[in-house]
């Protein structure tokens, strides 16, 4: 990958190989790259010749590589789920991120998620990366499930305890876009959840 720009602010990014069929099960490489503060990355054609498919995060400091780190995985999954050959996260002053505080986002997302805790197999975290793909490929049971690498009927089992659990009606848009904006902004979540 090629960045322009200096050295003032690194940027996380993460890779994986697609691998045939099973690209969300290929080797995986994180790295950081220089780039400017008020620039974000340049992805190289390149990349999707070599059959890469990458995320990325927005410019981050040394301090804030964690959170980089969760964004390149989220930009990561976005990518794999959507078939683009890369995905830079971005932030846009005009957007709901923006309005909200971040504590506030963050006790709201946990509190929201937080029945997700009692769930028993397969776990809250497989849940949440259930629902997070979902979400994602716009509510399509058949690419959620290609996506995630299981049947169909795994995914829908799956969203049916997420819904019981939340006490909420999936099929809802509203739910749907409430569920989407807490997923963005729980806390600690790993960037992308294996089946």
């Amino acid at each position: 990958m090629h960045h322009a720009g200096e050295r003032d602010g690194p940027h996380a990014a993460e890779r994986r190989v697609a691998d045939d069929d099973r690209a969300a099960d290929g080797p995986a490489l994180k790295a950081l790259v220089p780039c400017a503060a008020d620039a974000g990355p340049r992805v190289s054609d390149r990349a999707a010749d070599l059959g890469w498919t990458l995320g990325c995060s927005a410019p981050a400091t040394a301090g804030d590589l964690p959170h980089a780190d969760i964004q390149a995985g989220r930009a990561l999954q976005r990518a794999l789920a959507t078939g683009a050959p890369a995905v830079v996260h971005t932030t846009d002053p005009l957007t709901l991120h923006a309005l909200v505080a971040p504590a506030d986002a963050r006790d709201l997302a946990r509190t929201r998620f937080a029945p997700l805790d009692e769930a028993g197999s397969p776990g809250a975290p497989v849940l949440l990366g259930t629902l997070r793909t979902w979400l994602t490929l716009h509510g399509s049971w058949d690419r959620t499930a290609t996506a995630l690498g299981v049947h169909r009927n795994t995914v829908r089992h799956r969203l049916a305890r997420v819904a019981d659990l939340l006490d909420l009606d999936l099929q809802d848009p509203g739910t749907r876009m409430e569920l989407w904006f807490a997923l963005q902004w729980l806390p600690g979540e790993a960037p992308h959840q294996h089946p």
